[in-house]
């Protein structure tokens, strides 16, 4: 029963991606007005293959890869950073099918939920490339403005690679404890390129292409986009830790999804994934209301849909529009 109950969560979901892109969707005024934080990670289950052979006892075999369910979770916080414990809205929600039909989910919930109005829109993540990669789509296509998107690398991921850098450059014992504290607390200060300049001093004499060189190049990269400006963060009241999203993966995957012996096919995971999802926000009301008002007008279990290639579109001159956008005039080319 549950698993035929998530495969109907999960074709109102696709009918909601495909009215998204087509811009009929309708929008709420959830988030309207509100200091919204958007978190993304991946989890980890086990997916069992059957083989097409069958083997000598007339059994078909079968497979259990790894596989890693893209997972996020939006939330509201307060003005001190904290998640709203009154009035409070969150929604949890992930794909086994990749990495772009996450990115159009998030896009999808965003718009959907009316995060265009709200007065500020945090990201929190790791360093994960397929994150950060999709970000810029996903705030175009829900029509979010920019000046009021924050990107925020997690604190405690950055202060990871402040650790491998020390030991790539031969800092040992209490030594590599004491520069570790110190560069934390600068990093946690919003000070990155102080950071960078004494491990620089540090270990700047390595050999170029290096495990130093990358975490020096992580740092840079993330600084300079100012996704490591802790300090600024902190004042305004945005969290710098990715503890929701790591918290939402325990609940809804590790302590239902996985475990010895634990095996699933495709399908009844990302079905009873969304049940789960529905308990742990308690949002299994509005969610069942929608489901039967959606089924009045179209019926059918389909779920799954072709996402589009969003690094691809970002790295095209095509500019991305959010849904029901007016289309540009076409501009006049002259030749020389």
């Amino acid at each position: 029963m549950a698993e035929q109950f998530g495969e109907l969560l999960l074709a109102l979901r696709r009918r909601d991606v495909l009215a998204f892109r087509d811009g009929t969707l309708p929008r709420t005024r959830d988030l309207a007005g509100r200091r919204v934080v958007m978190q993304i990670d991946g989890g980890r289950i086990r997916i069992r293959k059957t083989r097409k052979k069958k083997g000598k006892n007339g059994r078909r075999k079968f497979k259990t890869k790894w596989r890693e369910p893209k997972v996020l979770t939006i939330f509201t916080i307060d003005e001190s950073g904290k998640m709203e414990s009154k009035n409070a809205f969150r929604l949890i929600d992930g794909t086994l099918q990749g990495p772009d039909h996450l990115a159009e989910l998030a896009a999808c919930h965003l718009w959907r939920l009316g995060a265009g109005d709200a007065e500020s829109v945090t990201f929190v993540a790791d360093g994960a490339p397929w994150i950060w990669e999709r970000l810029k789509w996903i705030v175009k296509r829900a029509g979010i403005p920019a000046a009021r998107v924050s990107e925020v690398l997690d604190f405690y991921h950055g202060s990871q690679h402040i650790g491998a850098a020390l030991k790539a450059c031969g800092v040992k014992g209490k030594d590599r404890k004491r520069e570790f504290a110190n560069l934390r607390k600068s990093l946690k200060r919003g000070h990155w390129r102080v950071v960078v300049q004494r491990l620089l001093e540090l270990g700047g004499d390595e050999e170029e292409g290096s495990s130093f060189w990358t975490e020096i190049a992580y740092l840079k990269k993330h600084g300079t986009v100012g996704r490591l400006a802790y300090g600024k963060f902190r004042g305004a009241g945005l969290p710098i830790g990715s503890g929701a999203i790591e918290s939402t993966i325990r609940r809804s995957i590790n302590l239902r999804l996985k475990g010895n012996s634990m095996y699933w096919c495709e399908e009844n995971a990302e079905s009873l994934f969304s049940v789960r999802a529905l308990l742990l926000t308690e949002s299994w009301d509005s969610a069942t209301s929608r489901m039967r008002a959606s089924q009045r007008l179209a019926s059918g279990r389909d779920w799954q849909w072709s996402a589009p290639a969003t690094v691809q579109e970002l790295k095209s001159e095509s500019p991305v529009e959010p849904p029901g956008a007016k289309p540009r005039k076409p501009q006049l080319v002259t030749s020389a």
